[in-house]
């Protein structure tokens, strides 16, 4: 009954354990191939492991009372423990004790009913020690696959128990479900991890995976190093424990899969069971920073030391990528009396200078800090702190204790210089206080020499016991060297009284120099012996004797020199040249050898110069154009060499220099001047016109128009010249009314008198190609004139005559034109006929102070004017000539309006046809004539002129009839 009762219990649990390893449990700790001791102490599975070994070692050597005995001490030391139960009941079986083995696994499945590897054990056992009928060496059922592969298993023979569960009918049977969770389990025994990983992989397919044995091929995967496995069986089964998500993301980590690391820590953070463990993550963040760099900062830690060292690894990087921000808040999760350089750091790269002053000082204030001064000074000084960086150096001033005082007394100098006033009164009375130290002296000297308060350097001094040592003597120079030359030179004098060393001599020497003092330059100079003069000693005395004009004296220093140096420098050659007489060949080779050695515009000018008063202009000019490759920018050096093309008459690159010049100099008034005329003179009047108008600017801009006499002609002047380039038109009509008969000479006819005469022409300037560097121009003319006639009329309306030609005016600064022009008459009058004229005609005042153009700023002027006309008539074959000096007198009325009274001298000849003679008239006028300009603007001057007169003439001799006549004269010009 007993026994029957027993055996029930048995089927129950049994059943029971075997239902409970189809189902989903909840999560164990992973197995391994050591992993059925994990549920006893560390400290059990030590005093177990020798006997575990030792009862191994005797299975394999066959010795059954070894083992076993082994076996039972192990499960004595861990009477509660799967492991134990199961290594005790295989040594049972192996030795056939199936009932002793049976009994084990039942008394342990009462213990752990959940534990699914006593389920597989006790169906190993049933299957194996079953009773049948058949002989299974023969037959292929389940009980004897079954028996047959546990048989392989218990001999060791793996591969043999994995091919009985290649049929299909037995893999699926509760008995090949046995036979292949044992068989998973004996190879992670052994360590033959892709076997257990087949068998947990036909488990899963079958549905008959245990969340257990998930957990073992999870960890069987993990140590076959397949990753992406593991990740897709954590991502089925539901194994994200900490452990499994930390040890996958470990095992990415040691392969070197960055990116796919960063891709699995990008699906979040686990529920850490302690900091350690978090700690892991954070590292692991860490080590892709540089593929996902947003992981690491988006991460919120859970834990306190999560917190720290998130921060301590975070901050580094915050601040190389200068997220100031980001670094600060990573600060304030660390301790608040660490990490000061990088809270100075932050505070000080967010412009919080007064917390990055505090931080500097909680720096130099700890032990050993004081070496701290020199970096956050500086770095105070670069961030434009200066009045934290000011107050952070005078609280600790003097440096003493400062393993090197001199960067710091050298910053203060700096600060000192450029912001004074941060040194206020308090700090200056400190510093007033002479230190006793020789070295910090010489910084605190130094300070007030960048102050410039060379009063307060000399009240220093004061302060000192006795005479004022010649240190101080030179700092005080050093303070006057900038402003107050003569005062730095008597400082060093009084240093060099005090101490006559070689380099209180040579400072001296250097200091008279620079106060223009040559015969003190001199003096020390020749006092010093050749060994105290350094090399740079030899080259200054050579320059102190050339400003000095004593070129024998240089040349001996310089061969001083030249005998210690191998190599000579470029500067050696340089005051060599200028030792040399000027312009001598021996000058110009030395330029050219310290040109050679480094190519200097200073030196490339100094041999333009020597060249061109040699007489190599075209040496020179190349000379030139090299320094201007050196300084394009360089407006003086390109306007000298536009003034040199000028002089080879290149008045193309003579413009070009110029613009140059005024790229730099933009308001140059004497540049814009030049290009003005220098396109005149080349005939681009649209360029010369544009230059004008801005010459015209520049003028008003320095006193507008009614400033002075001088300046208002001047500015005429330009309008003048504005309206003339941009003049292509222009019209004139001329009308003289005489009293008498025979009193106007006809110009078309001559030696044919009228009483009137009128004359009306229009002239068009050509395009600018006709015109030259050096001539006027071209134009073409039409006039229509006529006369009175024979009979007296008092209006020119008799034989009129049109007459089309050309006007040429070979020079552009005189005022000389030839003309040829072809006359027709316009009536059917006996008088008139066709005829062909060649003529020339010069007019000049003499001086432009004396032309017949309004005079702006004055209310009276002179003018004069000498007029030569000579005309040949082709066809009759007579010539005509006159000469006409004319002088007048401009009374201003108005603003463009003058009243003119003037008196002329006038000869004319006439060649007659057919030897008629050479007929002369000569005669003087005197008359007055109303004068009336208009139509200027901002830019133009007058452009139209009017006026209307009256004039009496006497002739002395004359071909023509009368003696005496008086006209009345109308002009107008368009």
């Amino acid at each position: 009954m007993n026994v029957r009762r027993l055996s029930a219990c048995i089927a129950l649990l049994l059943a029971a354990a075997a239902a409970s390893a189809q189902t989903p449990t909840a999560p164990a700790a992973a197995q391994s191939a050591s992993g059925r001791y994990d549920d006893v102490s560390a400290y059990r599975r030590f005093l177990i492991y020798p006997h575990q070994q030792r009862a191994h070692e005797a299975m394999r050597r066959g010795d059954a009372a070894r083992a076993i005995a082994e076996f039972e001490h192990a499960r004595s030391l861990a009477p509660k423990s799967v492991g134990t139960a199961l290594d005790l009941a295989t040594a049972y079986q192996r030795f056939s004790e199936a009932s002793r083995a049976r009994g084990v696994l039942v008394r342990q499945l009462l213990d752990t009913p959940d534990d699914p590897r006593l389920v597989a054990a006790l169906q190993a056992l049933d299957a194996a020690t079953a009773k049948t009928a058949v002989n299974c060496a023969q037959h292929d059922s389940a009980t004897c696959r079954a028996q047959r592969g546990f048989e392989a298993l218990r001999d060791g023979r793996l591969q043999a128990a994995e091919r009985e569960l290649d049929a299909g009918y037995f893999t699926r049977s509760p008995e090949g479900l046995a036979l292949r969770r044992s068989l998973a389990q004996r190879a992670i025994h052994d360590g033959d991890m892709a076997l257990a990983a087949r068998q947990f992989e036909v488990l899963e397919r079958q549905g008959a995976l245990s969340r257990a044995e998930g957990e073992q091929w999870f960890n069987v995967l993990l140590v076959l190093d397949r990753p992406q496995r593991a990740r897709e069986l954590q991502q089925r089964s539901g194994l994200d424990a900490a452990t499994q998500r930390l040890a996958l993301a470990q095992l990415l980590a040691r392969r070197g899969d960055l990116n796919v690391l960063a891709g699995y820590l990008r699906t979040g953070a686990p529920e850490f069971e302690d900091e350690t463990q978090e700690k892991q993550w954070i590292y692991l963040l860490q080590k892709v920073r540089r593929q996902q760099p947003s992981l690491m900062r988006a991460y919120q830690p859970r834990t306190a030391a999560g917190r720290r060292l998130h921060a301590g690894l975070l901050l580094p990087q915050a601040m190389h990528a200068e997220q100031w921000p980001l670094a600060e808040r990573m600060l304030r999760r660390l301790p608040a009396n660490g990490f000061r350089e990088q809270r100075f750091e932050v505070t000080l790269r967010q412009g919080r200078y007064d917390e990055a002053l505090a931080h500097a000082r909680a720096m130099r204030d700890a032990p050993g800090g004081q070496a701290s001064l020199d970096v956050s000074s500086y770095r105070l000084l670069d961030a434009g702190a200066e009045a934290q960086a000011v107050a952070l150096l005078m609280e600790s001033y003097p440096f003493a204790t400062a393993p090197d005082p001199d960067p710091l007394f050298a910053r203060l100098a700096l600060l000192a210089g450029s912001r004074p006033s941060l040194i206020d009164d308090a700090a200056r009375v400190r510093l007033r206080t002479p230190l006793s130290d020789a070295r910090l002296r010489a910084g605190q000297l130094r300070v007030w020499v960048a102050l410039q308060d060379c009063r307060g350097l000399r009240a220093t001094m004061g302060g000192l016991p006795g005479d004022a040592p010649p240190q101080a003597w030179r700092a005080l120079g050093d303070c006057y060297r900038v402003g107050h030359p003569g005062l730095a030179q008597h400082a060093y004098a009084q240093a060099y009284r005090l101490q006559p060393d070689a380099e209180t001599a040579r400072m001296l020497a250097y200091q008279a120099f620079a106060a223009k003092d040559m015969n003190t330059a001199m003096g020390i100079w020749r006092d010093m012996t050749p060994e105290q003069l350094r090399d740079e000693d030899l080259l200054a005395a050579a320059t102190t004797a050339l400003e000095a004009g004593h070129r024998e004296e240089a040349r001996t220093w310089l061969q001083t020199y030249a005998e210690r140096e191998a190599a000579l420098g470029d500067r050696y050659w340089w005051l060599r040249a200028r030792a040399e007489p000027d312009a001598s060949p021996a000058a110009i080779n030395a330029m050219q050898r310290a040109i050679a050695l480094r190519p200097d515009p200073d030196y490339y000018m100094a041999l333009a110069d020597a060249q061109q008063h040699s007489g190599h202009s075209e040496a020179a000019l190349d000379a030139l154009l090299e320094a201007q490759g050196m300084m394009p920018q360089n407006a003086v050096l390109a306007r000298r060499i536009g003034y040199v093309h000028l002089q080879r008459g290149a008045i193309g690159p003579a413009i070009e220099q110029f613009e140059r010049a005024r790229e730099a100099m933009p308001s140059d008034a004497s540049l814009i001047r030049q290009l003005m005329y220098l396109n005149q003179e080349r005939g681009d009047r649209s360029a010369a016109r544009h230059y004008a108008a801005l010459a015209i600017d520049r003028l008003d801009a320095q006193g507008g128009q009614g400033q002075d006499v001088a300046q208002s002609q001047q500015r005429f002047a330009l309008r003048r010249l504005h309206e003339d380039l941009g003049r292509r038109w222009s019209f004139d009509a001329d009308l003289i009314l005489g009293d008498t008969i025979s009193s106007a000479s006809n110009p078309i006819a001559p030696g044919v008198s009228y009483r009137s005469y009128f004359q009306a022409e229009a002239q068009y300037r050509l395009d600018d190609a006709w015109r030259s560097e050096r001539s006027g121009g071209l134009s073409a003319y039409a006039r229509v004139f006529a006369g009175s006639g024979r009979g007296g009329d008092v209006w020119p309306t008799h034989t009129p005559m049109l007459g089309v030609g050309l006007h040429w005016k070979p020079w552009r600064r005189h005022n000389a034109v030839f003309s040829l022009e072809q006359q027709a008459p316009l009536d059917n009058h006996p008088d008139t006929r066709s005829d062909t004229m060649a003529r020339f005609s010069y007019s000049t005042a003499f001086r432009d102070r004396y032309n017949q153009d309004w005079r702006p700023g004055t209310r009276w002027w002179a003018t004069q004017n000498l007029y030569l006309d000579l005309a040949h008539y082709f066809r009759s074959t007579q010539t005509a000539v006159t000469v006409d000096y004319r002088v007048s007198v401009h009374r201003r009325l108005a603003a463009g309006q003058t009243l003119e009274p003037y008196a002329h001298a006038q000869f004319n000849g006439l060649d007659r046809a057919h030897g008629a003679g050479f007929g002369r008239d000569v005669r003087v006028g005197v008359g007055v004539r109303w004068n009336v300009w208009y139509g200027e603007s901002r830019y133009d001057a007058y452009r139209h002129r009017f006026s209307i007169g009256v004039e009496v003439q006497h002739a002395f001799t004359s071909y023509l009839p009368e003696r005496n006549a008086v006209y009345l004269t109308v002009g107008k010009h368009w």
